[in-house]
């Protein structure tokens, strides 16, 4: 067909983000004109489901929940809220397109439990779903590559081709995936090389956290013939195992499997270590699966695997982890609106949603719901605005070249990987450099130097897995007092307890939970947010174990060799606090500690938003607040040292989250633990006071 010289609104990108924002845009402006373009290649065809909390005690809170934990507190909270409301709608809008799901012998929904799911609540068609979106959603292609975005007073005018030739635009969506092909070893088209980043970041919109990538991490690497074909993590929980050369399992035998990225970084050390297999992979082992049950589940990876072995057992699969999915993108407001006038994105292209995880699921979900929204933000945009005019003197298109992109995918691969290793990270940055100022180049610069900087911080430390906050003074004459929502704190430090600290509590549940701080020359604040849908209280007397409770606690070692002050607080307000000095466990509790009286307390000023006793136990969603003010002095008695002035000094802590009475027990910490211990000083992260 002809080249199209003019459009109402382009979109760049022709996989399901792209084709659901054409979509939308043709719903809600029927004679609008609409142009999809494409360089080909899109990692659409290969979504196997998408997450939609369908059946109870699941619910769209519930992966909200979910996608903030995963997040380590990087994920855009308005966009998980959009995420998740919008499961349930966009699973009956698709079902009424025509996409008909797996269902069970009794009619329900047939779910695929993915990793760092609180519940199984991935919808399928076989793994075919997404490939079935794309032929219920296709559309004429045009087969072109957008090299420039074309802007007139700040605002989108247009688009320059590859050949040369503009576009004109009143609206741009860019829908054209992420740039985990830019990786030697992924597991996506090499066509996927953040084209829409770059041309976002060429016209002034901005990028965010492009140093979180995520790696899949079980990629085949023997049989040869399969070769970066992805194998289904989500059969791990249904008795797959992952082996290493001694025939040894590399994950617990009980509890919930590792999110994505913990996993990548696991089977990486077993690697290291010099337990890899035959192949250079870890085995994923089938023997333990039911195959006849695989066969009807997963029916097409079944008949793929029969072609190079008679039965899955014997398959003798080896994997390794890849470049999958880039988490970082363009940053965009909920209404997928860029900084820049007329400017949309969805899908992988934009930033921010997932954080430093996702959610098996997710992305599924995403190119559904934000690509319908970016559609309809893009048509109500060019509904109102006239068309801009293009320049006059267009420029000529950068090309990079193919040993430039070769040469970028050796570095990438060698030098950021799962581990995310300083010394790595800092050769691949050296080495980028001398590639030239080609737009894919600069975004793989970005995006170790993001990682980069964010693993530097944790350097000085020597501790890989520990969590390190600043925390800030308390704005002069800005006392929150008993505000839980006190503007202030939108300015205080704030941190996740996400981390799961014992696995023995099974199925697992995990709240959300958070904490926000501040310091000033006398007091230390502390704010906990939490949100549970199973909570009680009733330790009410001091002396009673509050940890059984719905519970928050702050573990904190202002000097070293001087042990550590164990704070606990119930969501109705009581106390338990004890100075331990030597954590090892004796018969009746700890080696070295003491326990403070009440009147010890005193100075301690505790406010919180619940009843002082919860009975019976809340099983419904509640968000419930312990706002704290510690005296430093309080601490300073207690050891015995000054500790003042705070400010350039650091202590070692932790915060968690616990509630081993409740009908959904958990134990839940701010920083990593390396054994199932949440009292090992070693493991605290740091409180830096700045």
């Amino acid at each position: 067909m002809d080249k199209p010289q003019s459009c109402d609104v382009l979109v760049v990108g022709a996989g399901l983000a792209g084709l659901n924002a054409a979509a939308e845009i043709r719903e809600k402006q029927p004679g609008m004109r609409v142009l999809v373009v494409d360089a080909g290649g899109c990692a659409s065809t290969e979504v196997m489901g998408f997450s939609a909390p369908v059946n109870p005690p699941d619910s769209p809170d519930m992966l909200y929940f979910d996608i903030l934990r995963a997040g380590g507190g990087y994920s855009a909270a308005a966009l998980a809220r959009v995420l998740a409301d919008r499961s349930l709608p966009e699973l009956r809008r698709l079902e009424r397109m025509g996409l008909v799901f797996d269902r069970c012998a009794d009619g329900s929904y047939d779910m695929v439990n993915a990793l760092g799911s609180s519940h199984p609540r991935v919808v399928h068609q076989a793994t075919t779903t997404g490939r079935q979106a794309m032929e219920l959603l296709a559309t004429a292609v045009t087969p072109l590559r957008v090299s420039k975005l074309l802007l007139a007073d700040g605002r989108i005018a247009g688009v320059l081709t590859d050949a040369g030739e503009a576009i004109a635009a009143k609206a741009v969506v860019l829908a054209g995936g992420g740039f985990a092909g830019l990786w030697q070893f992924s597991t996506w088209s090499k066509t996927l090389c953040g084209d829409c980043l770059c041309l976002a970041q060429d016209a002034g919109a901005e990028l965010i956290d492009l140093g979180f990538v995520q790696f899949e991490p079980t990629v085949t690497v023997y049989p040869e013939a399969l070769r970066g074909f992805s194998v289904l993590t989500a059969v791990l929980n249904e008795g797959a195992r992952l082996l290493n050369c001694q025939g040894e399992s590399i994950l617990p035998a009980a509890g919930p499997l590792p999110r994505k990225s913990d996993l990548a970084r696991i089977i990486m050390r077993e690697i290291e270590a010099g337990n890899a297999c035959a192949h250079g992979g870890i085995r994923f082992d089938y023997t333990q699966v039911d195959e006849a049950a695989f066969a009807r589940k997963y029916p097409a990876y079944h008949a793929k695997y029969r072609r190079f072995a008679p039965s899955l057992a014997e398959l003798g699969q080896e994997v390794v982890p890849a470049a999958h999915t880039t988490l970082g993108g363009i940053r965009v407001t909920p209404d997928c609106a860029t900084a820049v006038p007329g400017l949309f994105a969805a899908g992988e292209a934009m930033g921010g949603l997932h954080g430093a995880d996702r959610v098996g699921g997710n992305a599924g979900l995403e190119v559904f719901v934000f690509g319908r929204i970016a559609g309809a933000s893009a048509a109500a945009y060019a509904a109102r605005s006239s068309q801009a005019r293009l320049p006059r003197a267009l420029p000529t298109p950068l090309r990079t070249p193919d040993d430039v992109y070769g040469r970028m995918a050796e570095i990438l691969q060698r030098g950021f990987t799962p581990l995310r290793k300083i010394a790595d990270l800092e050769r691949a940055a050296q080495e980028l450099a001398g590639l030239g100022a080609y737009g894919p180049v600069m975004l793989a610069t970005a995006a170790v130097a993001d990682a980069l900087s964010k693993e530097r911080a944790r350097a000085p430390y020597q501790l890989d897995h520990a969590a390190v906050v600043d925390v800030p003074a308390l704005p002069e004459g800005q006392q929150p007092g008993d505000d839980f929502l006190a503007p202030v704190w939108q300015r205080a430090a704030s941190l996740r307890i996400d981390r799961v600290a014992r696995t023995d509590f099974y199925p697992p549940h995990f709240p959300l939970a958070s904490c926000r701080l501040f310091y000033d020359d006398d007091w230390l604040y502390l704010n906990y947010e939490v949100t549970d849908r199973y909570v009680q209280c009733l330790s009410t007397e001091f002396g009673q174990m509050v940890f059984r409770d719905s519970c928050v606690e702050f573990f904190a070692e202002p000097l070293p060799g001087l042990g550590y002050i164990n704070f606990e607080f119930n969501c109705g307000g009581n106390l338990h606090v004890a100075h331990i000095r030597d954590c090892t466990l004796v018969p009746g509790g700890f080696k070295d500690h003491r326990v403070f009286r009440e009147d010890e307390l005193s100075g301690i000023e505790i406010v919180h938003s619940l009843p002082r006793r919860v009975s019976p136990e809340i099983t419904t969603p509640v968000t419930w607040h312990v706002l704290v003010r510690i005296p430093i002095a309080f601490f300073e008695k207690a050891l015995g040292r000054p500790l003042r002035p705070l400010a350039g000094t650091q202590w070692r802590a932790n915060f968690n989250k616990c509630a081993s009475g409740c009908s959904h027990p958990h134990w839940l910490t701010w920083s990593q633990l390396l054994e199932r211990n949440m009292h090992r000083p070693q493991d605290f992260g740091i409180v830096r006071f700045v």
